[in-house]
């Protein structure tokens, strides 16, 4: 659950990012841009510091890296060419 929620404050500082820039012009947005940010900043971080002591989820997880990638691709292969 950590991780929808984490996800989420993603998709809403992406979009407060996209509001920002239509509401350059105008000198009061900048406070409210602002305001709004810290908020979900700070959903995200005390999400994110109840979730290390929470344990294991196995409902739903981020992958870090490619496990797909064999260590015998290409990659590998190129790799060793340079160094």
């Amino acid at each position: 659950m950590a991780i929808v929620i984490l996800l989420w404050c993603v998709l809403a500082l992406l979009a407060l990012a996209v509001v920002a820039v239509g509401f350059a012009a105008r000198p009061r947005a900048t406070p409210l841009i602002y305001v709004a940010t810290a908020i979900v900043s700070v959903v995200a971080c005390t999400t994110a510091f109840i979730s290390l002591g929470a344990g294991h989820s196995d409902i739903l997880r981020l992958p870090l890296g490619l496990p797909w990638v064999a260590p015998t691709s290409a990659w590998t292969r190129c790799r060793r060419c340079f160094f």
